[in-house]
Parts: structure tokens; C-alpha cells; sequence
């Protein structure tokens, strides 16, 4: 700033101020030489002198003079233009101590001009001003520069704080001496707090912008083109630049992604035009790296007709690959439905409202105008038989989360004028569901599959029928072997019972050797028969539920003596070892001796007759915390893994060469499944081919002694 000194007058006041007292003072000085007749030039030289010296003298005193009016005036003039304001003059004295305050400085201060008059403006200033810049002005008043704006803070007579903005020139004499200081001071607190608030408020604008995810920014569109007015400082994580940079709208321009840089400047120029508001998504490369963007702004229209766009930049770039994970599994799932050829059908219950896929359209036989989108034109095609049922599914599902799972019979294509009396085609189909429920519980969506199950239900009435016509024949044909065998054993009892009496020639000698031979033949034949027909009988009576058990205490190891004398000739005309285990001291059981030794017996006679010469047949029984359990093993043929379930079942053989020298009904291992079971127990065989088997029968606890008076005496207590 330069710097000014108030000078006295021009060329043209110089003049008029020395010229006319010199003038005066020769014509007087002439005037005296005439009248004394001076006699020597030297004293008329020394009289000039002296009356030059004169003039100068009257040429300076006039010319303070005049200094001083000129000084006065100007003060007075300050003085005016102060007065038709707030501001106030003041003035130093080369000291810089005040000489003069107005009135209008005691308005501002609250105290009158007195209190510092005769004081520097030091004693004006507060220590909350800062150092430097007080420094710097007290360097300029001492190098008598002029000021302008200078603004400190001071205290106000009641202690309240008030800012003041001082300007000043320095004021010299007519000899270009520094006489002090004039100038104009104002009261700007008013101003300087609402600069402060304002600063303060775009300080926090700029923190809470710099805060928001993303990046705030301000962009003018005029017709000389786009202006980054601002921009927070999340736009560095952004766009990879710093914020300074981003002020440069090219910088942010190069960094838009090539493909979408004309589709983004022509939505913007649209937005621009149309004075409206924009939403952009776009990506950006940032060090080789693609970010999706989105950006949305509010647009304000300027007088000029620029528009201002106030808008956030956000990364949306997981949200993005989110998408397209969404849209991948959304593609994969239609794939899927496509493929199943189901429907899928959505349920808004807020609105009441329903979405259809195009199968679900396919598999009505209707129009998506026809069917519309309320469940009542849905409900309206089910048969009314059905409608019930599936309403009650509905509300089971919704209020106490049951299974949706239903299947109705649905009229297919245009219904007729009078359905539901009207004839028209039903197709079954199975509805299934789940239920998107709010933070609250409630149900709010259900969404399912449409499922055309008539060809199934064609096939599953098919099935019943035959199961029933499979039933009723098995019916008959137990019904036929029970009345057989009834009609077999009554003539088979006396061919045994003649074949015997012959044998043992008990109505005398026969004669012929060869007839008692003949007659032992027929009476081993006909009591094979007789046990074939047993077990057919047996068999029968268990698949007709007419096989009781005559149940009593039993003790097994007697059971197993009885038997095992049974089979042991058999077993030593064929080269066999018989074993029976020691068994432990056994509680007795509780079943049907009959039907145990029938398990026995036919479980012995099967490992007798499938074990080769020289082998082994072993009979066990063992009593546990699980029951009591008979077990026979043998080191016969066994049985191929994959002709176990065949050789358990009614009339099911293992296919290998040894069975087929033997023969039989292959109801053995069967029944004796089927009397374990009836007892409440279980039977377990265990095989390997060329090494033998093992047959396990198990009965529960509950059938043993000891398990059945615990059983009692609990009982007892809790009555």
C-alpha cells in the first residue's frame, strides 16, 4: 500500500502565500531609503538583507497560517462525514498518543473520549488480539505508513468485547515534519461476529460433508460449461485425486470409464436444459481399477438461468457385483423352475395382491387378464371341495407356521356360465410355500411353486387299485392255502399214521422185507409234507392276523435240549459237529413255547442241511440289559450279501447249487422273522459266502422275569 503525507497547499498557494508580504516589504524598504537619502551601496545591500529576512519570515508565518486553516478544514470535513455515519475521527500527535476522538467513539466504547486522550492506542487493544498482527501495525506507525482496514478487538466499558476497524494517514508540517496521525475508526462487531458465524458454520459444513460417505459436491452448468464449486474431501478416496485437484473438472472427467462418458455428458446437458434434477450411475478407473459410481443432485436454476447442482458421489461398486451375484442366481433359478416345469407365483398380503410367472399362466391354460392378480380369482378356480382345505392351509401357515403344502383339483382354461355345476376340465396340482414375516412377526409375503401333479395322481390311483387287487388276491390266496392245508393234513395224518403200522408190523409180519423199507419211505415223505404244510399253514395264519400266542414262562436252555435232541441224529448222519454253548443262569421268559421252538427247530434244520460234511452247527443263548438273545451259527455254504433280503422273504431261496439239491418252500428264515416279530423282537442274520452264517433272535427285556416284576412293582407304586 502506498504510503500518503497530508501536505499544505500547491505551486499556485506557495505563491500567493510568499509573493505579496516580500513585495510589501521591498516597497517599504524603498520607501525608507528615499526619505533617509542612504549614502553607500553597501548599506543599501544591508538593508535589502534585512528586509528579505523579513519577508521570509512573513512568508512562513503566513504559510502556517494557512497550513493550519487547511489542516482544520480537513478535519472538519471528517468530522461531517463521520458524523452522518457510526464511525468516529481520531487524531495523534507524534507520540501517537490521541489529541482527538469524536462523539461517536464514546457510543461504540461506553466511556468517554477523555479516558484516552493523552494515551496511545495501546491501551484500546485487548490481549485477545493476535501478536503478529499487532506487531505488524505498530512497525507501521512507527515507520509513519498509512493504514486501511485495520481491525482489532477491545473491551467495552461494561467488559463486553467490540471489534474496531481503524484507517489513517500520516499528517506533516509545512516543513515535511511528522506531526501524527488522522483517521476514521468504525464499530464492525456486528460484522466481524457474523463473518465468525459464518466461517464457523462453513467449517462444520465442510467437516459434516467430509464425514458422509462418499463425496459432497456443488457444480455449476452455465453456457460456458461445468464448475466445480465444491467438493468434500471424500472425493480423494473416491476418484484418487487430491481435493485440490478435484476443483479441475477435467481431472474427474478423465477418470470416467471411456464407455460411459458420452451417456453421462448427454444426461447432463438433458438435466442442464431441461432445469431438473439428475441420477446417474457410471463407472470411473482409478489405478487400473473399475468403480461403479452414483451419482443423484438437486438442481437450482440461477437468475442467469445457470444451474446449480447440489449432489452426492457415492462408491456403489458392492452393491453392484451384489447385482450381478442376484441376477446370476435369479438366472439360474428361472433356469431351474424352467426346467421343472413348475409355475412360481408370489403373494403380497399387504396389498392383496399376486404375481404369476408366465408358467404358472401356461399350466391354468389362461391369459394373465383372466386370471388376474387378487386371490379371489384364484380361490374361484379351485373345486369347491378343495377350497376349504386350502384356505385352512393358508391360515395354518400364517399364524402358526404349518407347512404350505397342499393339493387341490383346479379348473384349467375359460370356466363355464354356471361352475361350479358346469363341466369343465379339473387337473390336480400341488401348491408349496414360504413366508417372509417383518421384524414384528408378521406374515407379509408368501411365495411358491405351482405344481401340475395329475399324471402322479393318474399313476397314484392306478397303484391304489392294484395294491387293492394285489391285497384281495394274497387274501385269497391265504384264505386257499389255510383251507388246503386244513384238507392236506386230515388224509397226510393217517398215510403217516398206515405207513407207521406197516412199518412196525404191528398187525403182524408183512413177509417181504422190502415193504417194511417201502413203508418207512412213505412215512419220512409224508412227514416232510405234513411239516411243509406247517409252515405253509403258519405263514398264512401270521399274514391273515389269525396267529395268536399261547405265551407262558418258559425256561430257554430246556428249550434248546429239546430241540437240539430233535436234529442231533440228523446232524451225525451228516458228519456234523453240534455245539451247544454253556449259558449263564438264564430268568425265565415269557412266551409261546410253540413258536420258539419252531424258530429253533427251523433255524438248526436250515444250518444242518446247508453245511458241508465235516462242519459245524453252534446253538447260544444270552441274557442282557437288552433282552435275551438265541443265537445259531455255522460254517455252512452262507449267502451272497445281495440274497440276504431275497432268502428272508416268504418263499425266497438263495440261488446257489447247494440249495437247489435240497428241497423246500423257503418259508424257514421267513417265519421265523415273522413269530421273533410277533414276540416284539427282531431277527438279525449276518453272512459270507464259503465261510457261514450267523441267525441272532432277539426278545425284549420286558419278556423276561426279572424286566416283567420290576415292571410290576413300578406299576404297583404309581397306582
Amino acid at each position: 500500500m502506498p504510503h500518503h503525507r497530508l501536505r499544505a497547499g500547491s505551486l499556485k498557494t506557495l505563491q500567493s502565500a510568499f509573493v505579496p508580504p516580500v513585495l510589501s516589504a521591498l516597497a517599504a524598504l524603498a520607501a525608507v531609503y528615499a526619505v533617509s537619502g542612504a549614502r553607500s551601496s553597501g548599506q543599501i545591500i544591508a538593508g535589502l538583507a534585512c528586509l528579505g529576512a523579513a519577508g521570509t519570515a512573513a512568508a512562513f508565518a503566513y504559510r502556517a497560517q494557512s497550513h493550519a486553516r487547511q489542516q482544520a478544514d480537513r478535519l472538519a470535513q471528517l468530522e461531517h462525514i463521520a458524523a452522518a455515519s457510526t464511525d468516529w475521527t481520531w487524531a495523534t500527535d507524534r507520540a501517537l498518543r490521541f489529541t482527538h476522538l469524536s462523539a461517536k467513539f464514546e457510543a461504540a466504547f461506553g466511556f468517554p473520549p477523555s479516558r484516552v486522550i493523552g494515551q496511545t492506542c495501546d491501551v484500546l487493544m485487548s490481549e485477545e488480539n493476535d501478536p503478529g498482527e499487532i506487531a505488524q501495525h505498530r512497525a507501521d506507525l512507527r515507520a509513519q505508513h498509512s493504514f486501511r482496514d485495520v481491525t482489532y478487538q477491545s473491551r467495552r466499558a461494561d467488559g463486553r468485547p467490540i471489534w474496531v476497524r481503524v484507517s489513517g494517514v500520516p499528517v506533516v508540517d509545512e516543513r515535511g515534519a511528522f506531526n501524527g496521525y488522522r483517521g476514521v475508526a468504525s464499530d464492525v462487531t456486528a460484522q466481524f461476529l457474523a463473518e465468525e458465524a459464518a466461517r464457523a458454520a462453513q467449517s462444520q459444513l465442510v467437516e459434516l460433508t467430509d464425514s458422509i460417505p462418499g463425496a459432497v459436491v456443488q457444480i455449476r452448468h452455465d453456457e460456458a460449461g461445468l464448475q466445480i464449486l465444491f467438493v468434500s474431501a471424500g472425493i480423494e478416496s473416491l476418484y484418487g485425486v487430491d481435493k485440490a485437484q478435484a476443483y479441475d473438472i477435467e481431472k474427474l472427467i478423465a477418470n470416467i470409464h471411456h464407455d460411459d462418458v458420452d451417456r453421462m455428458g448427454a444426461e447432463m446437458e438433458a438435466a442442464y436444459h431441461a432445469h431438473r434434477n439428475f441420477h446417474l450411475e457410471y463407472r470411473i478407473v482409478v489405478d487400473g481399477k473399475v468403480k461403479w459410481i452414483r451419482a443423484q443432485a438437486v438442481a437450482h436454476v440461477e437468475r442467469s438461468g445457470s444451474v446449480v447442482w447440489n449432489g452426492l458421489l457415492t462408491d456403489i461398486s458392492r452393491l453392484k457385483t451384489a447385482e450381478a451375484k442376484l441376477r446370476e442366481q435369479q438366472d439360474r433359478y428361472e433356469r431351474a423352475v424352467r426346467a421343472s416345469r413348475d409355475g412360481v407365483w408370489d403373494y403380497d398380503l399387504r396389498t392383496d395382491t399376486l404375481y404369476y410367472s408366465e408358467r404358472c399362466y401356461e399350466l391354468l391354460g389362461v391369459t394373465p387378464d383372466v386370471l388376474g392378480d387378487k386371490t379371489a380369482t384364484f380361490i374361484e378356480r379351485v373345486h369347491p371341495h378343495d377350497r376349504e382345505r386350502l384356505r385352512e392351509t393358508i391360515r395354518g401357515h400364517i399364524k402358526a407356521g404349518t407347512p404350505y403344502d397342499v393339493e387341490v383339483r383346479i379348473a384349467v382354461g375359460d370356466l363355464p356360465d354356471t361352475w361350479p355345476e358346469g363341466k369343465c376340465e379339473l387337473r390336480w396340482f400341488r401348491l408349496r410355500a414360504e413366508t417372509e414375516r417383518d421384524g414384528q412377526g408378521q406374515a407379509v409375503r408368501i411365495a411358491g411353486i405351482l405344481s401340475n401333479i395329475d399324471e402322479l395322481k393318474r399313476q397314484e390311483r392306478e397303484l391304489i387299485a392294484a395294491r387293492e387287487r394285489a391285497e384281495l388276491a394274497n387274501k385269497s390266496k391265504t384264505e386257499f392255502l389255510a383251507n388246503m392245508s386244513h384238507e392236506l393234513r386230515t388224509p397226510l395224518n393217517a398215510v403217516i399214521g398206515f405207513a407207521e403200522v406197516i412199518e412196525g408190523e404191528l398187525l403182524g409180519p408183512l413177509g417181504n422185507p422190502k415193504y417194511q423199507s417201502y413203508a418207512g419211505d412213505i412215512r419220512e415223505s409224508g412227514q416232510h409234507l405234513l411239516n411243509l404244510i406247517n409252515d405253509i399253514l403258519d405263514h398264512a395264519k401270521i399274514e391273515a392276523g389269525r396267529r395268536e400266542l399261547h405265551e407262558e414262562w418258559l425256561l430257554l436252555p430246556d428249550l434248546i435240549k429239546g430241540t437240539v435232541r430233535l436234529v442231533r441224529e440228523r446232524a451225525v448222519d451228516r458228519n456234523l459237529t453240534l455245539n451247544v454253548l454253556p449259558a449263564d443262569e438264564l430268568p425265565r421268559v415269557f412266551a409261546d413255547q410253540r413258536g420258539l421252538k419252531q424258530i429253533l427247530l427251523n433255524l438248526l434244520t436250515n444250518a444242518i442241511k446247508f453245511t458241508p460234511e465235516g462242519g459245524e452247527v453252534t446253538v447260544g443263548v444270552q441274557a442282557s440289559g437288552n433282552g435275551v438273545w438265541i443265537e445259531v451259527t455255522d460254517t455252512g455254504i452262507g449267502i451272497a450279501s445281495e440274497d440276504i433280503d431275497k432268502a428272508m422273504s416268504p418263499f425266497g431261496q438263495a440261488n446257489n447249487w447247494l440249495t437247489r439239491q435240497h428241497e423246500g418252500t423257503g418259508l424257514g428264515l421267513a417265519l421265523c422273522k415273522q413269530l421273533a416279530e410277533l414276540h416284539g423282537g427282531r431277527l438279525d442274520l449276518e453272512s459270507e459266502l464259503e465261510r457261514g452264517t450267523r441267525v441272532r433272535v432277539t426278545l425284549p427285556a420286558e419278556r423276561l422275569e426279572k424286566a416283567a416284576a420290576e415292571q410290576a412293582q413300578a406299576t404297583a407304586k404309581s397306582a
